[in-house]
């Protein structure tokens, strides 16, 4: 898991990778990516648990970093990115432990391409759960158009912006990334035209603009 620092005090974005999938070391890298952001949290004794052979996450371990997350002066948000590639149903049973019991200074954010098998449907009804999917994240015709002229000082013309949204899917990694699967060129008689890039067709699993 690589951990970085959000933009914001109190927030620490983790990015889960596929061996993540063992529960130690998983909650080994939530725990410190939540000390790098608060240093008044309180480790130590999760970290020592975490170091047992056979480490007591969900009756020993949980418990405290709930008691830790209360005890904290100021709010924390802990942003798991990938969280898709986790696997074990230990790790989901532990995760959906930690949501049902955060304190409210303490908010925990998903960043999936998938629905993770936790109790949305439990936290919906209790309005515990926030959502933003695919129809919220994608670019309408004029935010693309804006963005393009932005990043490239390009000013499409109405059937050029529904061509690129179109072959983006709304995506705006599909307007800026270098080897995006759409292009924005310059034509020799100065019209601007999009293109398909030689990478290939556009994958639509991306879960978000950024």
């Amino acid at each position: 898991m690589a951990i970085r620092p959000g933009r914001a005090p109190g927030v620490r974005v983790a990015i889960a990778r596929p061996g993540d999938d063992d529960p130690a070391r998983l909650w080994w890298h939530v725990v410190c990516s939540l000390q790098r952001a608060c240093p008044d949290l309180d480790a130590e004794d999760m970290l020592d648990e975490l170091r047992a052979q056979v480490p007591d996450i969900t009756r020993t371990m949980l418990p405290m970093l709930v008691n830790a997350l209360t005890a904290l002066p100021g709010p924390v948000v802990l942003v798991l990115d990938d969280y898709h590639v986790i696997s074990e149903p230990d790790c989901h049973e532990q995760i959906a432990s930690l949501l049902l019991h955060l304190p409210p200074s303490a908010l925990v954010v998903l960043i999936t391409r998938s629905d993770p098998p936790l109790p949305l449907a439990r936290m919906r009804a209790s309005g515990d759960l926030a959502e933003i999917r695919m129809r919220e994240l994608r670019f309408t015709p004029p935010e693309a158009a804006a963005l393009v002229r932005a990043a490239s000082g390009i000013e499409l013309s109405p059937p050029d912006v529904a061509d690129l949204v179109a072959r983006a899917d709304g995506w705006q990694r599909g307007y800026t990334w270098p080897h995006s699967p759409c292009r924005i060129t310059r034509h020799p008689r100065d019209s601007c035209v999009t293109s398909p890039a030689a990478t290939g067709s556009l994958s639509t699993s991306w879960p978000r603009r950024s």
